[in-house]
């Protein structure tokens, strides 16, 4: 829904509001170069589902589930996933930076800066699924023991299930604490260089 009233208000002409600062043939490239990305998220999206439908109907899980250790078999399913998703990660993100955003000069990466914070990324993105998914499969495991057999009280429920939500929001803090971090080693901000851009911009924010 939210992409189909995206898409409609694209379709729209300049907004008289905006005319002094952005001209008609800018605004046309904004809505092309939204148009590409687009196109490329669909593509992506739809190699994905395709790659999922293989997956489940492939052995793949079958093999897996004949392994004793539920964490073994776990790490394997995360990092199968994790190399799809990297290998179509790559190929789009690549594509965009090199190819879309250089047409319209708006790339500022080298190819080392790039696989850098992609590398960063998908490094942050798996140590974070394996810390949460091996929580959740951790508790899965012990939750019957931890509740004999979930024949607890009220009381004793509660301080369970507060302690496993005070431990999965300390996880939360600390990897948005890392995030941050990352982030600040991804993206310098400098000031707006444009003077008359930037003018134009405040004025129009002070009304």
């Amino acid at each position: 829904i939210l992409n189909g009233l995206q898409n409609q208000s694209l379709k729209q002409p300049l907004p008289k509001e905006v005319s002094d600062i952005y001209d008609e043939k800018r605004y046309k490239d904004f809505i092309l170069y939204k148009k590409k990305y687009r196109n490329l998220s669909f593509i992506k999206m739809t190699i994905e589902l395709i790659c999922i439908f293989l997956i489940l109907y492939s052995p793949f899980f079958h093999i897996v589930s004949k392994i004793q250790s539920i964490y073994i078999s776990l790490f394997i399913c995360i990092l199968f996933f994790f190399i799809v998703d990297l290998i179509l990660s790559l190929i789009s993100e690549y594509y965009a930076t090199f190819v879309i955003e250089e047409e319209f000069g708006m790339n500022k990466k080298t190819k080392r800066e790039f696989f850098k914070d992609f590398l960063l990324d998908q490094i942050f993105e798996l140590v974070f699924s394996f810390v949460i998914y091996t929580g959740i499969a951790f508790i899965c495991k012990n939750i019957s023991k931890w509740t004999n057999g979930f024949s607890i009280s009220y009381i004793q429920s509660f301080m369970i299930v507060s302690g496993i939500g005070f431990c999965f929001y300390l996880i939360f803090i600390l990897f948005s604490y890392l995030s941050f971090l990352l982030l600040k080693q991804q993206y310098h901000f400098e000031p707006l260089k444009d003077q008359y851009l930037l003018n134009q911009i405040q004025g129009l924010l002070k009304g």
